[in-house]
């Protein structure tokens, strides 16, 4: 399956919205992010929790498991603060397309990078 980068950036806006504390199951989450299919959300949740953006459980019940989205890590909030603002959301998914690369950790890297070359040209560095 493809990663759906802006079904991650998603998730991670949505959830800083909610109330801290609560835990909500990714099938109840696909209703805060209608935008995206099930199998889109299921899949970035997975992909956030390997990248230790957001912490996640596991529950299992008979035949199925649920995965229950807790709260948002401290490197998701960084990676979240560097993808927050639209513009550069735009620019980074941009120069991803232009090279060719769909992973977290190339967006992670490529958001670092133009944050730090926006601070640079704002300080006149």
């Amino acid at each position: 399956m493809k990663l759906n980068l802006d079904c991650i950036r998603a998730i991670l806006l949505k959830l800083e919205e909610l109330p801290y504390g609560e835990s909500y199951s990714s099938v109840n989450f696909g209703g805060l992010c209608s935008t995206y299919s099930q199998e889109d959300i299921d899949y970035s949740i997975k992909k956030l929790t390997e990248a230790h953006f957001i912490e996640t459980d596991v529950s299992e019940f008979s035949d199925e498991s649920y995965t229950y989205i807790l709260d948002i890590t401290y490197e998701g909030h960084q990676f979240l603060a560097n993808i927050r603002d639209n513009t550069i959301w735009h620019n980074v998914i941009g120069i991803c397309k232009k090279i060719g690369v769909n992973s977290v950790g190339a967006v992670t890297q490529i958001a670092a990078t133009v944050v730090s070359e926006l601070a640079k040209n704002n300080l006149g560095l």
